[in-house]
């Protein structure tokens, strides 16, 4: 796709057809953490892959990630609940430098979840607005 379009914004056609919003936000953000987990194995595979000018470029990357092991994953949350792009700008990378899953999967579960909340609510308020019934 070339203009990415979050799942949760056919939520209003989830609701309409009788799912409940809750349990529809807790199984769109799993689907969606599990994408950033293919992502993050991309660059785990990434990573054993490197060439020897990235390998440089590596080493560099390196030494931040032994020295503010917690800041990516701070930076991850926050880039997971407040950016609308794809996840794997910073799964990616963060798969390159080591991180394991059982680190990054709690990180962006719950970034996802905050962010499909938040749309949501975003859109009720649109629709109360505009005076729709939901």
């Amino acid at each position: 796709m070339i203009v990415p379009v979050p799942i949760i914004t056919f939520m209003p056609v989830f609701v309409a057809g009788g799912l409940d919003p809750i349990i529809s936000i807790i199984i769109i953000s799993i689907g969606m953490t599990l994408g950033d987990s293919l992502g993050l194995l991309i660059g785990n595979i990434g990573g054993h892959l490197m060439s020897k000018e990235a390998e440089a470029f590596y080493k560099r990357i390196n030494i931040l990630h032994e020295k503010y092991h917690i800041g990516p994953l701070v930076f991850l949350f926050f880039y997971v609940l407040l950016v609308p792009f794809p996840n794997e700008f910073v799964v990616v990378p963060l798969g390159f430098l080591g991180y394991k899953l059982r680190t990054i999967f709690p990180v962006v579960l719950l970034g996802n979840i905050f962010f499909n909340i938040l749309v949501y609510a975003g859109i009720l308020q649109a629709f109360s607005i505009l005076q729709i019934g939901l």
